[in-house]
């Protein structure tokens, strides 16, 4: 699950607090959490990113590496999506034409 900026719409005093508690303890413990804050906040999250250039996620230094780790994912991930439907059968791949 991704949240982009809970504060987006300039939650109030009262409001922001309320949403970054909901998100740091009522949320299912089995998720992927991604929250994009713009301000620090007291509320604990597992890990904390703080991206420390301007208008930059990726680092240059870091492309390559990031690149080996990521590409066979990407390539696993491609030959599942591509790959024929356990279930199927001839029939009914036929129906789909």
């Amino acid at each position: 699950m991704v949240i982009d900026s809970p504060n987006q719409q300039a939650q109030d005093d009262v409001n922001l607090p309320a949403v970054l508690a909901f998100i740091a303890k009522d949320l299912p413990d089995d998720i992927q959490l991604i929250v994009g804050l713009e301000t620090p906040t007291e509320f604990p999250f597992d890990y904390e990113l703080h991206l420390e250039r301007k208008y930059s996620i990726l680092i240059d230094e870091e492309w390559d590496a990031t690149y080996s780790a990521v590409e066979p994912l990407l390539q696993a991930m491609y030959a599942n999506l591509l790959a024929p439907s356990a279930k199927a059968t001839p029939e009914s791949r036929s129906s789909d034409i």
